[in-house]
Parts: structure tokens; sequence; C-alpha cells
């Protein structure tokens, strides 16, 4: 069989997690494969500020997935309702509410940003066509996030639109030539291609390209460095042509790639590879590929199971910030195992000597794979081994019901993260996506848990700043053991 003419192309930008992707994923992705497309990006901004965990649980299942992490210009002002005028100065009063939603979102943004599975930071921007939300926050969002890039060391995906000079600026000022990145969605214009070529940043290139008017992009593209192109199609937006007028998705950046091997008169498996290597080198995903993350490991008596790195906590005290290792054992995933690769590798482990006990504790937090855990602990415990499972308390508030009863029979015991004696502090210690919800929602796990489990443990870091004594008496009312950490 011959190969698809698309063999070795790279999406370098879609967005997966949008709704219209929801009925049919699964299809989506296995066409894209099937036009030969050996990896996606998918976008996590372009849903609030929430979007990026989306992205980021899409990638750790697929390890021709990667995700980003960002708030899309339209969403910068983080939910709060503001007035029509998008050019007026922000009001004091929602400036401050602004900024606490800001630093909230930014801290969830760098936990996030830790992750194996997040390439870049991004889209994120200035777009004042729309205006959908006041410039004076994009542009403050906009500096913050470039700010963020530096500081983790990953590229930029950026959206402009009719703010060219102005983000130019921004991107100088802070000095985003140290990461570098891509204009997503580049359209031809003189100053974006200044900028861009001279802060070393990359040119997205959509399906604009093959549409018949964009005469300015096609001059551009035609010009600019093959070295500095990248392909994406910004599924579900902008199919090209043949496709106009209906969902665009990964499989069809195949016409785009035609479409740039016309104008630059080259072969078209050139223009695949040259770009799927721009993409490659952009977002370091050759580095992905050698990420060799543990899926059972032993402490001390005990086999630990990493099964996700997916959070909904950004944990001041976490692991990720000092990297995807606890200690010489590496624990960032290419993809989430399946089942029967975690049994295999139980196996394995089993084979060396026995263990006290066998916890599901890794870089994330196992009970976001609820159905694995349940599934693997009772074949745990069917062999015999106690089970314990290590918990931010988060699962019933996720998953939207009542999980603790579907525990039973898969764990002995549960060791959950209380990590402070009060809301307020919590939300400063583990700021969380589901904001003042998630300690009200801690609480009631561990107190549902200790109703039906024998062995509960409520557990805090210690740390500056935490009551340990109040700590251990709330705990002590949930009906949990208490414990601290570190």
């Amino acid at each position: 069989m011959s190969p698809a003419p698309g063999a070795g192309l790279i999406d370098s930008h879609a967005h997966l997690d949008f709704e219209s992707f929801q009925a049919d994923l699964p299809a989506v992705l296995e066409r894209a494969w099937e036009a030969g497309l050996t990896h996606i990006v998918a976008i996590g901004a372009g849903q609030g500020s929430e979007g990026a965990h989306q992205a980021v649980a899409l990638a750790a299942r697929d390890e021709r997935l990667s995700a980003t992490a960002g708030v899309h210009p339209h969403d910068a002002a983080l939910g709060l309702a503001w007035g029509e005028d998008a050019g007026a100065p922000v009001p004091a009063a929602l400036r401050a509410a602004w900024e606490a939603r800001a630093e909230t979102c930014l801290e969830r943004m760098h936990s996030l940003a830790l992750h194996p599975q997040v390439v870049a930071i991004g889209e994120v921007g200035l777009d004042h066509h729309y205006d959908h939300a006041p410039r004076e926050l994009q542009r403050e969002l906009f500096r913050r996030f470039v700010r963020l890039a530096r500081r983790v060391g990953k590229p930029l995906v950026i959206h402009v639109r009719e703010a060219e000079a102005e983000a130019a600026g921004i991107l100088e000022e802070e000095g985003a030539a140290e990461v570098g990145g891509v204009i997503h969605c580049f359209g031809g214009q003189p100053a974006l291609e200044r900028a861009g070529l001279a802060l070393g940043f990359f040119f997205g290139l959509t399906g604009i390209l093959t549409f018949p008017r964009a005469h300015e992009l096609q001059r551009t593209a035609a010009t600019l460095p093959l070295e500095r192109l990248l392909l994406e199609t910004d599924s579900p937006y902008l199919a090209p042509v043949p496709h106009r007028g209906r969902r665009c998705e990964p499989a069809l950046v195949v016409e785009t790639a035609r479409a740039l091997a016309r104008l630059r008169a080259l072969p078209l498996e050139e223009v695949v590879q040259r770009t799927a290597e721009n993409t490659r080198r952009l977002f370091r995903l050759d580095g992905r590929a050698r990420l060799d993350g543990r899926v059972a490991y032993r402490l001390g008596d005990g086999l630990y199971l990493n099964l996700t790195n997916r959070c909904t906590l950004a944990c001041r005290f976490c692991l990720k910030r000092g990297g995807a290792s606890l200690g010489d054992i590496p624990l960032g995933l290419r993809r989430e195992p399946a089942p029967d690769e975690v049994r295999a590798a139980v196996e394995a482990e089993l084979a060396r000597g026995p263990v006290a006990e066998v916890v599901f504790c890794g870089l994330g937090e196992p009970l976001l794979r609820l159905e694995a855990v349940r599934e693997l602990g009772r074949w745990l415990r069917g062999r015999g081994l106690r089970v314990r499972v290590n918990t931010d308390g988060l699962a019933s508030l996720v998953h939207g019901r009542d999980v603790v009863p579907e525990l039973l029979g898969s764990a002995d015991a549960l060791s959950v993260s209380l990590n402070a004696p009060d809301a307020t502090s919590h939300a400063r210690l583990c700021p969380s996506v589901y904001g003042p919800a998630a300690f009200p929602a801690v609480c009631a796990f561990i107190r549902r848990a200790a109703e039906l489990l024998p062995e509960v443990t409520a557990s805090v870091v210690r740390c500056t700043g935490v009551d340990l004594e109040a700590s251990a008496a709330l705990a002590r009312s949930l009906g949990a053991r208490f414990r601290v950490r570190g």
C-alpha cells in the first residue's frame, strides 16, 4: 500500500477539546492518522481559563498528541463582567477583582506548564478586532504569559488580530526571543513578519493559504524562509479549499501543505518533511519522545503506581515544580498506561520480591482515572495485596457524583491530601480549577470515606503558614486519622 499523501505531517494547532468534536473525536483522530499525520498539538486555550486542562487530558492519553496551556485574549477578563468599551480604562474595583483571578489563573497555568504533555504556552496575545475583553486586561495578561513562558522555558503560541505593532512591542519588551514561539494563523502582515523574523519566531499557516483572495499571505508564504514555517488547521475553524463551509479537522492540513508546495514549486514530500521538522524543533517533540516515566516504582516496602500526569490542583509544593522525577525515579509519562500495561509493570516488580502494599500515587491524581483504579484495585486485592489510594480528595467533585462507594472492593485505605485547616489556606497553597468549591469538596470526601472505609488518613505538608494543630482537629472531626508529610 502506498503511503498517504500527507505522510509525516504535523498539525501544529488544533482545538480538539471544543464542543464541535465531542461527538466524534475518536473518528476525527483516526482520519488524521489515516491521512498520514504523525502528531497533533492540542491547543489548551479558547474555552475560558479552564480549557487547558481538557487539552492536557487529551494529550495524556495518546503519545501522538501534545498540549499547550494558556488563555485566549477573548477570555482575558477571566469571567468578569465589564463595560462595552474595550478601549476604556478598567475601573479600580474590576481591576482588583481581576488581579485576584489572574494570580490564581497563572498559578494553575504554571503547574500545567510543568506537565510533560505541555509543549508551549498559548494561545495568548491580543485581539482588537472582536474586543471580547478589555484591551488593558488583554495587554497585562499577555505580558504575564510571556513571563510565564520564560520562567518554564517553553515557547509561545501567539494570537494577534488588528494589534500587530502592539503585540510585537510586548514580545520584544518581555524578552520573548529567549523562548521563541509561533505566530499562529499568520495572515501575511508585514509588521508581524518583521517582528517574527527579528524575534526568531515561526509562522503558522492555516487553510487561509488556500483561499482565492489571500494574495498577501500567498506572496509572503512563497518567500519566507521555509525553516520558519509550520502547518496548522486551527480546527474546527478555517477549513481549506475544497472543504470550505464544513468543520475543519486535522486531516485537512494536507490541503495547506499542497498549497504551500505549489507556491514554492517544491515537492509535497519536501514541504511535509521540512514543516514537520520545524514543528518538532520548536516544541521539542523529539525530547518528549524520550520520556521514560515509570509506571511502577518502589519506595520503601511499598509499590507505587503512576497512572497519569494530570491534576486539577496547582499546589505550591508539587513535585512537578522540581521536574518530573522523584529523586532518580522518572515519572513523566508519554501517555497514560492501559490497565494491562500496569499489570505487566506490577508483575515485573513483584518478581523482584514481595511488597507490603500497593499505592496508587504518581505524578498526577490517580482518581482522574477512576475506572482504571477500580479495575486494577480489584485485581490487586484478588492477589492478596493491600491497596492504598493517595488522592487530593476532589474525585467526587470532578466526576459529578459520590464516587467513594465505587472504591469499595478496590481499596483498603485512602490517604487524602487535606493540606490546610480552612478554605483560605487551601486556596493559597493549592489553587484549583474548581475555586471555592474545592476545599468543601475535599472535606466532604474525607467524611464520606471515613464512613465507608476502614482506614482513611488526612494529611498536610509541613510548610510555612499551615496550622498543624487546626488541621489535625479538622481531620479528626471528619473521622479520619491525621499525618504530617515532609
